[in-house]
């Protein structure tokens, strides 16, 4: 039902009977592939919800919902929460200045190679845009005129049509504005790629064989790191610096030590950071939510610089300098460096213009056909200039620029209005 390639995870995180978060296979039981009819589910009090009769509960909730299992990690990312954190212990700003330029050049790089191949493309636009996500969730891909509306699934329209971006000008600038798109996220949200990283789910060592700092974490394949082409699969003997997700406190980061000559035997935890259980605090149920209240940070009605792009301005936050000054000019030599190098694409086709050249010849000939053509000139003449006038009349509300609702509303109608005049003729 999960549509697992091979043994099935270890850790799952799901919901069952009013109680839901992270179960993991009984390190001392049975092993997962042994068939035995004495398994079973433990839930914990933290783990339930809500209160529910365990003799009125019916097969649906006796069901163990599968939300999330592991799948191979990737690269974990910067974010604002982690940044203020990490200068505030002694990271230095010219770092993140290197990782911002580091990640802007480098996709920037990867789409000018992708440029010279259809598949490359597609591959680029797969890689940084949600494409799949994006189908799963509404079901269909939107259109409006004939294409589709949402900028990826635009380029892959073009790409599966026969296009190529270095011949097609049109094509060449969705590409641009995939790549602005690029830019203008990162810049909003810092979410800037880190080699040597991951983003595991966190549990607690089920055998307690960790000591206090202590952690473990193995990979079922190799961990590769293509920028410093660190490879392993066995962690041990080294310190790594685990972080919450979302970070809010200096204590959300902490240095922990990978060394335990135990932590083989809670190998079979594959993909998973495994936390010592001892030390720490002890907390109830009510403790721990009481806590976490109490953690947090008061909400400072005055809005940061760096979410509010139109009005933000660079400051001594370091921060803003790297949003406002650092990403955007980075930004701005990249795309101004792309346009360059592509200025020169046509805006002709001749391949699409073939068809209707070779008619023009056979009408020089041929009466009947030269009527209709002249026909069809005057007709999409007309719709050429019924789009032309409407288009320009921005106090109608057509101007596609405009991102109010509305807009966009009378823009679509438009569009679809004049395909419909197009299909008809």
């Amino acid at each position: 039902m999960l549509g697992l390639g091979g043994p099935p995870s270890s850790v799952f995180q799901g919901r069952i009977a009013g109680a839901k978060g992270i179960w993991m296979v009984d390190p001392l039981g049975e092993t997962i592939n042994s068939i035995n009819p004495d398994f079973w589910i433990e839930i914990t009090e933290s783990q339930s919800k809500f209160e529910c009769n365990p003799d009125n509960l019916d097969y649906s909730m006796l069901t163990f919902d599968v939300n999330q299992f592991f799948t191979p990690l990737k690269p974990a990312k910067l974010n604002y929460e982690l940044m203020p954190i990490l200068i505030n212990r002694g990271i230095p700003c010219q770092v993140f200045e290197k990782l911002i330029e580091e990640d802007i050049t480098t996709r920037v790089q990867e789409l000018e190679d992708a440029m010279s191949s259809p598949l490359l493309l597609r591959k680029w636009i797969q890689e940084k845009f949600s494409v799949k996500s994006q189908r799963r969730s509404h079901g269909f891909v939107e259109m409006i005129g004939g294409v589709p509306d949402l900028l990826a699934e635009k380029i892959i329209w073009f790409v599966e049509h026969g296009f190529e971006p270095r011949l097609c000008r049109a094509l060449k600038d969705e590409c641009f504005l995939a790549i602005r798109k690029y830019c203008d996220d990162l810049e909003d949200r810092m979410k800037i790629e880190l080699g040597r990283s991951a983003s595991p789910y966190m549990i607690a060592d089920p055998l307690a064989i960790l000591e206090e700092g202590e952690v473990y974490l193995g990979f079922s394949s190799a961990f590769i790191d293509a920028k410093s082409e660190f490879y392993e699969i066995f962690f041990n003997n080294m310190d790594i610096l685990v972080a919450r997700n979302p970070a809010y406190l200096p204590s959300d980061i902490q240095k922990h030590s990978i060394d335990s000559p135990l932590a083989k035997n809670i190998g079979f935890l594959l993909g998973y950071l495994v936390d010592s259980a001892k030390g720490g605090l002890i907390f109830t149920e009510k403790m721990w939510r009481d806590y976490k209240v109490a953690k947090r940070l008061p909400i400072n009605p005055q809005k940061p610089a760096y979410r509010d792009k139109e009005k933000g301005r660079p400051t001594d936050n370091i921060i803003n300098r790297l949003v406002f000054k650092v990403a955007k000019g980075i930004s701005e030599k990249a795309l101004e460096k792309f346009s360059e190098k592509f200025k020169g694409v046509p805006c002709w086709d001749a391949d699409l213009a073939a068809v209707a050249n070779a008619e023009y010849e056979r009408s020089k000939n041929d009466t009947t056909l030269k009527k209709a053509l002249v026909y069809l000139r005057a007709e999409l003449e007309d719709l050429r200039n019924f789009w032309s006038l409407k288009i320009s009349r921005q106090d109608d509300g057509f101007n596609p620029t405009v991102s109010s609702r509305s807009a966009k509303i009378l823009f679509r109608a438009l569009v679809e209005q004049c395909r419909d005049r197009f299909l008809n003729i």
